[in-house]
């Protein structure tokens, strides 16, 4: 990774030892989530290591800005159920760019299949493509993505028609969970 390389450099320059760089590269490897907590915390922002600004970019290339925090501001987790119009469907894609993100564009019949599929390689979010297909009837669909959405991933549904979108939000009410509606505003 690009952060680990200029991490390693800047403790090289700064006469770390081989076998203290050993141990960070041993300790960024092994666990990858945390990544920007490690690069912090072996190098330090006094001066001497770099300055707040060189901080940011690290900071910002590890944990890059939420993509749809601009149309869904009371955002606070990743996850969850998203609803936005079908006309929005090229800009999240530009926007997603750097996250696991798999657009599905089945039919509800072949949707559950589909998403079990995508869940298994553990993506980041699900865009559903045809939303508008789904009916208030599809309570199994509705059952997946809510679960999907449950368990830490993002479900993004483009086109769903309101009453499609009223049986998927009380079907999320029996979870305490909502449909965040997009404010386009």
């Amino acid at each position: 990774m690009k952060v680990t390389g200029a991490v390693t450099r800047g403790l090289w320059r700064a006469g770390v030892s081989d076998e203290e760089l050993a141990r960070f590269l041993e300790e960024a490897n092994a666990d990858r989530k945390h990544l920007g907590e490690t690069c912090a915390r072996w190098i330090t922002f006094d001066g001497d290591g770099g300055d707040a600004a060189r901080f940011l970019l690290i900071r910002d290339a590890l944990y890059p800005p939420d993509p749809l925090l601009a149309w869904f501001p009371e955002l606070t987790e990743w996850h969850g159920l998203f609803s936005l119009p079908r006309e929005f469907i090229g800009q999240v894609d530009k926007r997603m760019k750097r996250a696991s993100y798999f657009q599905l564009q089945q039919p509800a019949a072949e949707l559950v299949q589909m998403v079990r599929a995508v869940l298994r390689q553990d993506p980041d979010a699900i865009g559903i493509l045809q939303a508008e297909r789904l009916s208030p009837t599809d309570e199994g669909v509705f059952e997946l993505l809510l679960n999907a959405s449950l368990t830490g991933h993002r479900v993004i549904v483009f086109g769903l028609s309101d009453a499609a979108r009223q049986a998927l939000q009380a079907q999320a009410s029996r979870f305490q969970q909502v449909v965040h509606v997009a404010s386009l505003a």
